[in-house]
C-alpha cells in the first residue's frame, strides 16, 4: 500500500498555484461587478409594465377626447 504521486506536466509550486487561483477569483469577481451593473441599469418588469400602462392610458385619453 504505497502512496502514488501524480506528476502533469505543469509542476508548480505552492506560491504560483495560489497566484493563479488568485488571478482566477480576480476574474470572477471582475465578471460578478459587471453583471451587477448590468442588472443595475436594466428596467425592472415593473417598469416595463408601468411604461404600457402609462401609453396605454394616454392613448385611451387621446381617443376619448377626440
Amino acid at each position: 500500500m504505497g502512496v502514488k504521486i501524480v506528476m502533469t506536466e505543469n509542476n508548480f509550486t505552492t506560491k504560483e498555484m495560489i497566484n493563479r487561483v488568485m488571478k482566477d477569483i480576480e476574474k470572477l469577481f471582475e465578471k460578478l461587478d459587471q453583471i451587477q451593473k448590468d442588472l443595475a441599469t436594466r428596467p425592472t418588469r415593473q417598469e416595463i409594465y408601468g411604461w404600457i400602462i402609462a401609453g396605454i392610458s394616454i392613448a385611451t385619453l387621446i381617443t376619448v377626447l377626440m
